[in-house]
C-alpha cells in the first residue's frame, strides 16, 4: 500500500487514494455519464482538438485549508513524471500524462518542465496534446493526475518510490508507521490521519475543507489484519470474513459471497468487476513473427476451447470484451482449422526455406495460466512441426526482456482500466518495450491515433472496430477467452446506506451514511 498517486493501483492502493487525492475530473458509478468534472468548474477544446482549457471551481482548497491554484496542478504532474523517469517499476502516470505534449521528453529525462502545459492564470491552465485525444477527461480522472501540495510533498521523509521498487522484489523495507509530517494532504473527500503499516491499518477522516458535499461519515478505518485473519481461519476466507462480519467487527469486507436469502442481518451494496480478455499479442519485428503466413498459421493452431481455464471464462469473442467500451460484436476471429494453419505454414516455408530456430517464450509470472501457456505451445509444435522453449523469468529478468524488445511472443490479460474505447487497446510499445519498431506497429498507431482523435463518437466506434479486425486478420493479436464483468452484490452491515463500488474507481465511502436508529 503507498500513499503516493504516482504508484496507483498497486496492492489497495488506488482505493485509499480515490477517497484523499482529488483532479480535475472524477469517475462516477453512473454508466450513462461515467466520467463528470469535478475540481475543474468548466473544461472546453479548441477547434483542432489539441488545447484543452480548464478553469477551476472557486475558492478551492487542500485538506489543511491551504488554496489549490493551477500552478499545483502543473507542479503535480511534472512531479508525477519525474518520479516515473526516476524509477524502475512502471507507473500509472506514464500512460495517464503521456498524450500532453512534453510529458516524453520528461520520461525521458530530456526536460524539467512539462510544456504543455500553461498556467493562464491562479483559476485556469491550458493543457496542450501531441495529438487529439478525445480521452483526456477520463485520463485525468485517475490518481496519478491528482493535485498535490508541493510543500507537503516535500517534507515527506518516506521515499515511496523505493518502498514500490521494493515490494516488486520482494525486499521493500520494513516502516512500522510514517509521521505528520509525510501524511500525504490531498483534496478528495477525507484526508489520512493514521498509516500504519506494521499493523496493516489505516483511518481516513472526513476532510472539511472538501470542494464537493462534505462525507457523512467522520472516519473509516481500513482494517487489513481482519482480512488476513479471515484467510487463516480454519474454515475459510468465506466463513472467516463471515465470522468477522456477524461480530460486527468489519461492516463490509466485499462479502459477495453472500446470498441475497441469507439469514444473517445485512444490507446489499453494489460491487462492480471490469470484463477482460486474455489474448496473445505476437512481436511483428521479431523474425519469424514478422512474417503474416507465419502469424496466421499459429493463430489457426489455437484449439481455444481445449485450453479454456477452469475458473471462470468464455472463449473469447474478440479482443475487447463484451460489456467493454468499444466492444463490438461483429468480431471475426482466425478459427481453429488445421488445414488452414499448415497451407499458411506452407506458404511461409515456401518462401523463407530455412529451418526455424527453437522459438523461445519468456514469460514473467507463474499460476495457472502456465499450463494453458504449455497447452499451446505443444499443439504448435503438434500440428506446425515447431519447437518452443518456455522459460520463466524473474520480474527483473522479465522487465529486461521487455525493454529490450527480445519478447517474440506475450500471453497478456486485456482490460479496461476507464471508461473509453482508447483504455481497450492493445499497446505494443507497453508489451515489447519502446525499442519495439516496426512497419505493422506505425500502420497499427496511425489507426489508433485516426480513432483516438475522431471527435464523433459514432464514427469513433467504427475506427475502433476496423482496429481490432484489422489486428486479429492480420494475427498480431490473437484472443484466447473472455473474463466477462461480475456484477456482484457486497454485504454491508444493515446500517449502512449509500455504499457502492464503481467499476473504473472513486470514493466507495464520499456518499455513505449510518443509519444511528437502527
Amino acid at each position: 500500500l503507498v500513499p503516493d498517486p504516482v504508484f496507483a493501483d498497486y496492492g489497495w492502493s488506488s482505493e485509499l487514494q480515490y477517497e484523499i487525492f482529488a483532479g480535475l475530473t472524477a469517475f462516477t458509478p453512473d454508466e450513462s455519464n461515467p466520467v463528470q468534472l469535478d475540481m475543474a468548474a468548466s473544461h472546453s477544446v479548441s477547434r483542432d482538438g489539441l488545447i484543452h482549457t480548464f478553469a477551476l471551481l472557486d475558492g478551492l482548497s487542500f485538506s489543511d485549508g491551504s488554496p489549490v491554484t493551477a500552478s499545483d496542478f502543473k507542479w503535480s504532474w511534472e512531479r508525477a513524471l519525474r518520479t516515473a523517469a526516476e524509477v524502475e517499476v512502471a507507473t500509472q502516470a506514464e500512460w495517464v500524462l503521456a498524450p500532453i505534449l512534453g510529458a516524453n521528453e520528461m520520461l525521458a529525462g530530456a526536460a524539467s518542465e512539462l510544456s504543455g502545459v500553461a498556467v493562464v492564470d491562479e483559476t485556469t491552465l491550458t493543457i496542450e496534446l501531441t495529438a487529439p485525444r478525445s480521452d483526456l477527461t477520463a485520463l485525468l480522472a485517475h490518481p496519478s493526475a491528482a493535485v498535490l501540495k508541493r510543500e507537503n510533498v516535500e517534507g515527506w521523509n518516506v521515499n515511496w518510490s523505493t518502498r514500490v521498487a521494493g515490494q516488486v522484489i520482494s525486499l521493500f523495507p520494513p516502516i512500522s508507521a510514517i509521521g505528520d509530517e509525510s501524511l500525504p494532504v490531498g483534496t478528495g473527500p477525507f484526508t489520512l490521519t493514521r498509516f500504519d503499516v506494521g499493523n496493516e491499518s489505516y483511518i481516513v477522516e472526513r476532510n472539511n475543507h472538501y470542494h464537493g458535499e462534505r462525507p457523512e461519515l467522520d472516519a473509516v478505518h481500513f482494517d487489513a489484519k481482519a482480512l488476513g485473519q479471515a484467510f487463516d481461519d480454519e474454515d475459510g476466507l468465506s466463513e472467516g470474513l463471515l465470522k468477522l462480519f456477524v461480530s460486527g467487527k468489519i461492516d463490509t469486507g466485499d462479502l459477495f459471497g453472500f446470498a441475497e436469502s441469507s439469514t444473517v442481518p445485512h444490507n446489499l451494496a453494489p460491487g462492480a468487476g471490469n470484463p477482460g480478455t486474455t489474448v496473445l499479442v505476437f512481436n511483428p519485428s521479431i523474425p519469424p513473427f514478422d512474417d503474416l503466413n507465419f502469424r496466421r498459421a499459429l493463430a489457426a493452431s489455437v484449439d481455444r476451447m481445449s485450453i479454456l481455464p477452469p475458473y471462470g471464462v468464455d472463449e473469447a469473442t474478440g479482443i475487447v470484451a463484451p460489456e467493454s467500451p468499444g466492444y463490438s460484436d461483429a468480431s471475426m476471429l482466425i478459427a481453429y482449422d488445421i488445414d488452414a494453419a499448415k497451407a499458411s505454414f506452407d506458404a511461409y516455408t515456401a518462401a523463407n526455406p530455412a529451418t526455424v530456430d527453437p522459438i523461445a517464450w519468456t514469460y514473467g509470472f507463474s499460476g495457472v495460466v502456465e499450463t494453458e501457456r504449455a497447452a499451446i505451445a505443444a499443439g504448435w509444435t503438434q500440428v506446425l512441426t515447431l519447437e518452443f522453449k518456455l522459460s520463466r523469468e524473474s520480474v527483473n529478468g522479465y522487465q529486461e526482456f521487455r525493454k529490450s524488445n527480445k519478447l517474440p511472443i506475450v500471453m497478456h490479460t486485456h482490460e479496461a482500466t476507464y471508461p473509453h474505447p482508447q483504455s481497450s487497446v492493445i499497446d505494443f510499445q507497453e508489451i515489447f518495450g519502446e525499442a519495439l519498431v516496426s512497419d505493422e506497429i506505425d500502420q497499427v498507431n496511425a489507426m489508433v491515433q485516426a480513432a483516438a482523435s475522431e471527435p464523433d463518437p459514432v464514427i469513433a466506434l467504427q475506427r475502433y472496430a476496423e482496429l481490432e479486425q484489422h489486428l486479429i486478420d492480420n494475427a498480431l493479436v490473437v484472443p484466447l477467452w473472455a473474463h466477462l464483468g461480475v456484477k456482484y452484490s457486497v454485504a454491508v452491515q444493515p446500517w449502512i446506506h449509500g455504499y457502492q463500488e464503481g467499476r473504473y474507481g472513486g470514493s466507495r465511502f464520499k456518499d455513505v451514511w449510518f443509519d444511528e436508529t437502527y
